[in-house]
């Protein structure tokens, strides 16, 4: 049986620290899909492409996949990525990627190509172990993953977790709003592409809104090891 942990899960779940956590713990590699579509919309930019044109963003894509411009970190610890020979690892958080990515990741061709790059990742570790963590990953990326989990919470709840930690209080209401605001946006955006809010077909559904970070990590790595053959 292999050894791939697929997570998905809604904007502020804490998908990203715990599964980088859980495959610290077993010495595995992470995937984070995210990144890879960030790059994808930096390499856009970089080509100046007219993000409202799906055809111009399908091609930027596929010229990209075609130049291998993309080297990503598997280190859960160590992460880094570069896009044709240029450490992007800091770029691709900027705000002006974050608000043009949802150009790439809607774009059907476009996550074709990058899919066909995550797989060939995810197919090099799958014996060794990785945690593939983002959308995609339990049903697209890693169907046949010995763990696939939909890590969720109560939107409220992830409100305040995200406003902690760009470090705010939790008596900050009306900055708790607004972030509110933006993570049901975000699920709106993010669901039309993908079902991240049904566990079927095997996926688990793990609600952590009454959990700390450690008590998810380690439940997350309870139900890997209770998947045997």
């Amino acid at each position: 049986m292999n050894k791939i942990i697929a997570i998905d899960g809604p904007a502020g779940s804490g998908k990203s620290s715990t599964s980088k956590a859980v495959a610290v713990k077993l010495g595995f590699a992470h995937l984070d899909t995210g990144a890879m579509y960030r790059a994808a919309t930096v390499y856009c930019m970089n080509q100046q492409v007219p993000f409202e044109d799906p055809i111009s963003v399908s091609c930027a894509i596929l010229q990209m996949s075609a130049e291998k411009a993309i080297e990503i970190s598997v280190s859960p610890v160590d992460f880094y990525l570069v896009l044709g020979g240029v450490d992007v690892t800091k770029k691709i958080r900027e705000p002006e990627v974050t608000k043009n990515i949802h150009f790439v990741s809607s774009n059907s061709e476009a996550r074709q190509y990058i899919v066909q790059i995550q797989k060939e990742l995810i197919s090099k570790y799958n014996q060794e172990g990785i945690v593939v963590e983002g959308r995609d990953a339990t049903d697209v990326l890693a169907p046949d993953a010995r763990l696939r989990l939909i890590l969720t919470a109560s939107a409220e709840i992830r409100a305040k977790r995200r406003a902690a930690q760009i470090g705010h209080s939790a008596t900050d209401i009306q900055e708790i709003k607004k972030i509110l605001e933006k993570i049901e946006y975000r699920d709106k955006i993010d669901s039309q592409t993908n079902d991240f809010t049904n566990a079927t077909n095997g996926i688990i559904e793990l609600d952590n809104s009454d959990m700390t970070f450690d008590e998810t990590v380690d439940k997350i790595i309870e139900l890997f090891d209770n998947k045997v053959d």
